[in-house]
């Protein structure tokens, strides 16, 4: 009860859930030829049971990627109270992440930056892992930024977003339970919720330079405030005192 979380999902709420949020940010327009950047790895599933489910499911799951969020999904399968229900959610966050960028790949191709050793048995073009902070943050810094979300819980605000952020990127981010709450007004412009929305909010910002510019300068103005990490040290300062 004396630890602090960031992550959050539908099978396990956290009393001591803790944001926090991009600082020293750098006014950095969106590049005039946008590019769609992905930074990320995955693990295929070994359980018969989490490929039956995506092989059943995944056309619902395509037309709604919160649909694991949701306890009747699970009921389903008789594994809303299975002792490994975390690890099926994990690996079917997993399997989301990997067949989306697979189709994206299929579609944008040379306009598609994936990063990650695991890709290249799947996609050919993408790059090997570089964990070097400047150059993940050159590779976001004025692109679309696409991000599945932590596969651990539904929040928008964990260490890649918030990277991302700070780099300068145009975050484009799975909708997440308090995407509304983090992003405000822009958050349907932020956010997509199926892969077809996903195609849809990638063209506009490709496709509309004035709303590329527009949502990168909201997406700034959120954030590029002092003190928003202010409650979260008071917090987690109450809760140090306590153990």
């Amino acid at each position: 009860k004396n630890n602090c979380h960031v992550f959050e999902n539908f099978i396990k709420k956290e009393k001591n859930l803790k944001k926090i949020f991009p600082t020293n940010l750098e006014f950095i327009p969106p590049n005039k030829k946008l590019k769609i950047v992905f930074v990320g790895t995955f693990n295929l599933s070994k359980h018969k049971i989490v490929n039956t489910i995506w092989k059943n499911e995944k056309n619902k799951i395509f037309m709604d990627y919160n649909i694991l969020e949701k306890k009747s999904f699970w009921k389903k399968y008789n594994l809303e109270k299975n002792s490994k229900i975390l690890t099926y959610y994990l690996e079917l966050k997993d399997l989301i992440r990997f067949y989306s960028i697979k189709k994206l790949n299929n579609i944008y191709k040379g306009d598609l930056l994936i990063v990650g050793n695991a890709w290249k048995s799947y996609i050919k073009s993408s790059l090997r892992s570089n964990h070097d902070s400047q150059y993940i943050k050159s590779l976001y810094r004025g692109n679309i930024c696409l991000d599945f979300g932590s596969k651990w819980g539904s929040n928008s605000l964990y260490p890649r977003s918030v990277n991302i952020i700070e780099s300068s990127g145009l975050l484009l981010q799975m909708k997440q339970k308090d995407s509304k709450i983090i992003y405000h007004n822009i958050n349907n412009d932020m956010s997509f919720n199926s892969f077809n929305d996903l195609i849809k909010k990638i063209n506009r910002l490709i496709n509309y330079k004035k709303i590329s510019n527009t949502l990168y300068s909201k997406q700034f103005k959120i954030f590029n405030k002092k003190n928003l990490n202010y409650k979260t040290l008071q917090k987690i300062s109450v809760i140090s005192n306590k153990i």
